[in-house]
């Protein structure tokens, strides 16, 4: 991403000398989303070449991070819209900790590279513990829920994040790192258990709470919203 970042300014600043110079073409006009778009396509295809496995989640990255950015111009008009780009900002860094725990591949042994990777992933997972409170938070807009206790149980969910995240940032959240198949992922032992459990009962509750919105509310038109939103939430609950 940052590589695209450089592409699309050193685009945008020869563009803009051209512009100056009367000698633009209108084809030019499109040279930065163009340079962007080529970057996006190499970078996904060397992660193809690293691990085949991580090409699909760098293209969930690049996707999240647009659907962001265009939410991003919008968020003043309503508290569901901030709280969706609240959504994708933790999701997209999700993706990215996942990403790079599938393009770090073991070599020349898992021994040798388990501690680079458990370093570099511990910092690089500051929001990850946020995503499953802020995808409440945004189901409790968008599902329009005035339940009090549901309200209780989102706020709730943040505060045991945050636990999480600072016992990371200790070095106790997980002891150690080792290769499955295809990434890495933390042994279960230590605070990594009761943080599995807190994930299954938080995405549960989240289902469970679109699910009975459904129901509830009287717009046909964000009753079938939700009904995508929950077969979407599958996936990612399964």
């Amino acid at each position: 991403m940052m590589a695209a970042g450089l592409v699309f300014g050193a685009g945008r600043l020869t563009l803009l000398a051209m512009s100056l110079a009367g000698r633009v073409h209108p084809v030019l006009r499109y040279a930065p989303l163009l340079a962007c778009v080529a970057a996006a396509v190499g970078t996904v295809a060397a992660s193809y070449l690293a691990n085949p496995h991580s090409a699909s989640w760098l293209i969930a990255i690049y996707l999240t991070l647009g659907l962001f950015l265009a939410t991003l111009r919008r968020v003043k008009e309503s508290p569901t819209l901030r709280a969706f780009a609240l959504y994708l900002a933790m999701l997209n860094q999700y993706l990215l900790i996942v990403w790079y725990l599938h393009v770090s591949v073991p070599y020349p042994s898992e021994a040798a590279r388990e501690p680079e990777v458990r370093a570099l992933s511990r910092w690089l997972s500051f929001t990850t513990f946020y995503v499953l409170a802020a995808e409440l938070h945004f189901t409790l807009h968008f599902a329009e829920v005035r339940w009090r206790p549901a309200w209780l149980v989102g706020a709730l969910s943040w505060i045991v994040s945050t636990f999480f995240f600072l016992t990371n940032l200790e070095g106790v959240f997980y002891e150690s790192l080792h290769w499955m198949t295809f990434t890495w992922v933390p042994r279960m032992e230590g605070l990594y258990v009761p943080f599995f459990y807190f994930i299954i009962t938080v995405s549960t509750f989240n289902m469970l709470l679109t699910v009975v919105q459904i129901f509830r509310l009287p717009s046909r038109q964000r009753r079938l919203q939700l009904f995508y939103y929950s077969l979407g939430s599958i996936p990612f609950w399964l």
